[in-house]
């Protein structure tokens, strides 16, 4: 089962990456068009979390977020920057 694609808009319906793999490698790119924020349905599709995961990230201040009028929209680049200062997952074993 393939998981649904999830289609940032900067502006005018112009779709600019498919998941979060794409967002950060244009970080990482110099000329990188990312979308300044996004709102929280389409944050939490793209992060891969739920909307409490989101907005419990939101009250400790790890991401930034506007509200436009009755609109939460989250900082997709600071959001980004705050994933990759996370630290790797291990997996193994544990010893016995």
């Amino acid at each position: 089962m393939n998981a649904p694609s999830l289609r940032i808009h900067a502006h005018k319906g112009e779709a600019l990456y498919q998941d979060v793999s794409d967002l950060l490698l244009a970080l990482e790119s110099s000329d990188a068009r990312i979308p300044l924020y996004a709102g929280v349905k389409d944050w939490c599709a793209l992060f891969g979390v739920s909307r409490s995961t989101a907005y419990n990230l939101l009250a400790r201040g790890a991401i930034r977020a506007k509200r436009i009028g009755g609109r939460t929209l989250i900082d997709v680049r600071h959001s980004a920057e705050w994933l990759s200062s996370q630290p790797d997952a291990t997996f193994g074993r544990r010893a016995a």
